[in-house]
């Protein structure tokens, strides 16, 4: 804590390392979370997203072996975000894929619906207009079931751009 407090990341990231590892070894799970959330924190301040992704799928493991499900969807968007900032973007459409099937299990569907956000948003990055509006289709059951009243009128709002694009009036 104190190498955090001075900010000296990379002796703060040795410390925590050694403490998960301490942790690991008495199989202290409650522990083992708290050091990979730290982590995860301390190489987002050292700028280093392949150790963010690493940790946070670390985090995703143990919470799936303690069958805590409902921190790992915001945990894979997290993964999804650094993926696409990376430019891989496959891989993060991937990840947003998984996003929203594992939220929409567990009936997270506001979280489902930001993971198929930014996977519109991704297609529409890459001129896949069909994806997209089937995508933005799905969007629109998920925010009906998440209640969000403001995604609806936006996410119709895109489709209507989206039909317009493809200069298909009647649908728009």
């Amino acid at each position: 804590e104190l190498s955090l407090n001075w900010f000296n990341y990379k002796k703060a990231a040795v410390t925590y390392n050694e403490l998960l590892n301490l942790a690991k070894e008495q199989n202290n799970g409650e522990q083992k979370i708290t050091y990979l959330k730290q982590l995860a924190y301390i190489y987002e301040q050292l700028k280093q997203p392949l150790q963010v992704i690493n940790i946070k799928q670390q985090l995703i493991e143990l919470y799936q072996n303690l069958q805590n499900f409902t921190e790992i969807p915001d945990l894979k968007l997290a993964i999804g975000n650094k993926l696409e900032s990376l430019g891989q973007i496959e891989e993060a459409a991937q990840q947003y894929e998984e996003t929203y099937s594992f939220a929409w299990s567990i009936q997270q569907y506001s979280s489902a619906s930001d993971a198929l956000r930014k996977l519109v948003a991704l297609q529409l990055s890459l001129k896949q207009i069909d994806a997209a509006l089937e995508t933005s289709q799905v969007l629109l059951q998920t925010d009906q079931l998440a209640n969000n009243f403001y995604g609806i009128m936006t996410t119709y709002d895109q489709i209507g751009q989206l039909y317009l694009e493809q200069k298909n009036y009647s649908q728009a």
